[in-house]
């Protein structure tokens, strides 16, 4: 019991940080949540329609993300497919960390955000 309530503290805080930092993907745990996470998109999957858990239709694709520490598989629904392109700087906004088919991977919820940075013309 002891145990478990000291994990379950560490996890708490974990979340406190993250809602208050961005984070980089090396530190990204399963079961993380309230994310803020800034990246590059380095490819997009094509999308497959999908039912959901409702019972309704929707489109969902990959992205695979990267920071300097790494990259993860960003799951994307519905309009947010559309809003990303290879090489845009997103940032990412109340996001968790999923375990899915193996690998870890970020998703945006409901009430989580994606933005796109403007282009940095060189």
């Amino acid at each position: 019991l002891k145990e478990f309530t000291c994990r379950l503290s560490t996890m708490r805080t974990l979340a406190q940080e993250a809602k208050s930092k961005s984070r980089k993907i090396r530190d990204l745990i399963t079961g993380m949540k309230h994310l803020n996470i800034n990246a590059r998109v380095l490819e997009v999957s094509q999308p497959i329609q999908i039912t959901t858990r409702s019972g309704f239709y929707t489109n969902v694709a990959n992205a695979l993300i990267a920071d300097e520490t790494g990259t993860i598989k960003l799951s994307l629904l519905g309009s947010q497919i559309k809003e990303v392109s290879v090489h845009d700087t997103i940032q990412i906004e109340n996001a968790h960390v999923a375990w899915f088919r193996g690998e870890r991977q970020l998703r945006i919820g409901k009430h989580g955000k994606i933005s796109v940075a403007p282009h940095q013309d060189t």
